[in-house]
């Protein structure tokens, strides 16, 4: 049986690095969805404090950030809720396209190992 070793040391089998690998990645991505949440706020309340100021270009400007900031967080927040679909459906899974990115890093990888 292969092992692999993580960075502080333990050991794991192949699909338990898998999965511990992947319960980081989604924990991480649901900390800067919340984090780009907090950021769209923060630049509204930055963009008010600028109209009662008189600062009417620190107010669009601020304004501007958050409508981009609250983007990103759509499409994260997005990606993360059709993941959290697919791992409870897994025949809802779409497949990766066989001229994909991952597929050709797949391909890549398999080569370098020969």
């Amino acid at each position: 049986m292969v092992r692999y070793t993580c960075h502080t040391g333990h050991k794991y089998s192949a699909q338990s690095m898998l999965n511990a690998q992947n319960s980081e990645v989604e924990a991480a991505l649901w900390t800067a969805l919340r984090f780009l949440k907090e950021r769209a706020l923060l630049l509204e309340e930055m963009a008010r404090k600028a109209s009662s100021s008189k600062y009417a270009l620190s107010e669009k400007n601020f304004h501007e950030q958050a409508q981009e900031v609250r983007k990103h967080a759509e499409v994260l927040g997005q990606i993360l809720q059709d993941g959290t679909r697919a791992a409870e459906n897994p025949a809802a899974r779409k497949p990766i396209p066989k001229n994909s990115a991952a597929t050709k890093s797949a391909a890549t990888r398999r080569r370098r190992q020969k």
